[in-house]
């Protein structure tokens, strides 16, 4: 298996990012921040998720909605 690691002044530039656009967002309508967070954390999985991370997110997801332990 091979590990990926992202460079570190890279994610410090882009969590910096996030973190200002998440500040902008603050007093945005809830629904506005839904939709801002899921699209960011889906073009994360996107980009570095494997296919069977995807499937067990998805699924993680799913059973914390229904309220069952994954």
């Amino acid at each position: 298996m091979v590990k990926h690691k992202t460079q570190s002044k890279r994610l410090t530039r882009k969590l910096t990012a996030l973190r200002q656009e998440a500040w902008r967002l603050m007093h945005a309508p809830l629904a506005e921040q839904h939709c801002w967070y899921a699209s960011v954390l889906l073009g994360h999985y996107d980009y570095y998720g494997r296919t069977t991370t995807r499937r067990s997110a998805a699924s993680a997801s799913k059973s914390a909605a229904s309220g069952s332990a994954v």
